[in-house]
C-alpha cells in the first residue's frame, strides 16, 4: 500500500515537474476547517481546493476560447501557460500533502488519494496541448487539440468537485461531534 502511494507521488511530481518549475506563495485562509489532530493539513487541503478552482476556471476559459475557433493561437499559448503554472503549483501542493498524510484524518486521507489521478491526467492532457501547439500553431483549429482541452477541463472539474465534496464532508463531520447529541428521554 506504502509503495503505491509513494509511486502515485512519484509519478505525480514527474508528471508536474515535465513543466518549469513556479514558485508557489504560501498563502492559508481564514476560517479553515481544522481538527485538533490536522490542522496544517486541513489549511493545505483548502488552499489545495483554491488552485483547483483556478485551474477549472482557467480550463474552462480555454475550452471557450477553444470552441470559438477564431482565437490567434498565441491566446492558446498565454492560457496553456497560465494553467502549466497552476499545475505546477498543484504538484507541489500535492507532494507537500504526501508527506503530510500520516498525521491527515480519514476524509483528509482520502482527498490527497483522490487528487493525484486528476492531477495526472491535467498535466498528460495539458502536454498533449501543448506540444500540439508547439508542433503547429494552427493545430488550435483542429479536433485533436479540442479534445484534449476539453478533456483537461474534465479532469479539472472532477479535482475541484471531488475536493470540494470531500471537504465539506469532513467539515460537516466535524460540526456534527461539537454538537453534544443526548439520547431523547422518554417521559
Amino acid at each position: 500500500m506504502a509503495l503505491k502511494h509513494s509511486t502515485l507521488a512519484s509519478t505525480t511530481l514527474a508528471a508536474v515537474l515535465l513543466f518549469s518549475p513556479a514558485l508557489l506563495r504560501g498563502e492559508s485562509q481564514a476560517g479553515v476547517p481544522q481538527t485538533r489532530k490536522t490542522p496544517d493539513v486541513a489549511r493545505e487541503l483548502i488552499d489545495l481546493k483554491s488552485k483547483a478552482f483556478k485551474v477549472q476556471r482557467e480550463a474552462e476559459i480555454l475550452k471557450s476560447v477553444t470552441s470559438n475557433g477564431r482565437m490567434h493561437w498565441q491566446t492558446h499559448a498565454a492560457h496553456l501557460d497560465t494553467l502549466k503554472n497552476h499545475v505546477n503549483d498543484l504538484g507541489k501542493m500535492l507532494a507537500r500533502l504526501e508527506e503530510m498524510k500520516p498525521q491527515a484524518s480519514e476524509p483528509q486521507q482520502m482527498a490527497i488519494e483522490s487528487a493525484g489521478p486528476h492531477l495526472v491526467a491535467i498535466a498528460d492532457q495539458l502536454g498533449g496541448a501543448i506540444r500540439l501547439v508547439n508542433e503547429q500553431r494552427s493545430s488550435v483549429y483542429w479536433s485533436p487539440y479540442r479534445e484534449t482541452v476539453a478533456e483537461v477541463s474534465e479532469h479539472a472539474t472532477s479535482l475541484y468537485e471531488k475536493l470540494g465534496t470531500i471537504l465539506n464532508y469532513e467539515d460537516a463531520k466535524l460540526r456534527l461531534d461539537k454538537l453534544e447529541l443526548l439520547p431523547a428521554s422518554g417521559s
